[in-house]
């Protein structure tokens, strides 16, 4: 029988999210909760074989088999017993890795919709310009999994391709365990938290207003882009020493430096 347990706090966040952008069904869900994992690798792998290892690590985790259920404005997680992955298989023939990426890049972007599809779906791409060559994408919704969960996944699907399964530890808890426990907190224990981020939070909400080039747009778009630049050798040289002093990174002293550029602005 399927199991039936309420959102966790992070679930209902994400689920509001969602309906929040779809409105009444005639918008497409947003896509920017897609989490895509993504294998390569040489070889012509076996599809019932891939097949066959993506149900078995359904069943290893409940999560994987979580349906969002909404009912009179709220939303419910139905876990099942079983549940099947939609798996496809694409022949791209002799293409190059980049148009592959392309097309696997394109596949993750896919909206999910939350009422009717499951939250994990999967598809191989064969190819081979300079050999026989494959592409693994399995794509979940965040709100049953995040990129630590895409790190076990990998982990264990790998094992069971190979066979391995059996060396595997059963979970030792799911998901909606812990949203269970979650939701049993006393408010006593809640309470306090929520005072907290009141007090800190009150009056000091300001709109981000960043310089841009164009207008703001009337509804948030969630269109990503990439631009790339070089530090000069100065300013290299100068964060990697400050990220070594502080025992860090220089990425982390490059994030740092974007908050509390954001934080002027806002």
């Amino acid at each position: 029988m399927p199991v039936n347990c309420p959102l966790s706090f992070h679930q209902e966040r994400l689920w509001f999210v969602d309906r929040l952008e779809a409105g009444d069904g005639r918008a497409p869900p947003p896509t920017y909760h897609n989490l895509p994992l993504l294998l390569h690798g040489r070889g012509s792998p076996d599809g019932a074989r891939v097949a066959t290892a993506l149900r078995a690590l359904v069943r290893r985790h409940g999560a994987l088999r979580t349906r969002i259920v909404s009912e009179g404005g709220a939303a419910t997680q139905v876990i099942h017993e079983d549940a099947e992955v939609p798996f496809t298989e694409i022949p791209l023939g002799a293409v190059g890795i980049d148009a592959a990426l392309d097309r696997a890049v394109a596949d993750a972007k896919r909206p999910f919709f939350l009422q009717t599809d499951p939250l994990v779906r999967a598809t191989l791409w064969r190819l081979g310009a300079d050999g026989p060559e494959f592409l693994l994408g399995v794509t979940v919704h965040h709100l049953i999994a995040d990129r630590r969960s895409l790190r076990v996944m990998a982990e264990e699907l790998a094992a069971l391709v190979r066979g391995a399964g059996a060396e595997l530890p059963p979970p030792e808890l799911h998901y909606h365990d812990f949203s269970a426990w979650q939701r049993s907190l006393p408010a006593e224990v809640l309470e306090p938290r929520l005072f907290y981020w009141k007090w800190q939070l009150r009056g000091r909400l300001a709109v981000l207003d960043l310089p841009t080039a164009r207008p703001r747009p009337a509804v948030h778009g969630f269109a990503e882009a990439r631009h790339r630049f070089v530090w000069a050798a100065p300013l290299a040289a100068a964060v990697r020493a400050l990220a070594a002093r502080e025992n860090s990174e220089p990425r982390v002293v490059a994030l740092a430096a974007l908050q509390v550029i954001l934080h002027r602005y806002a």
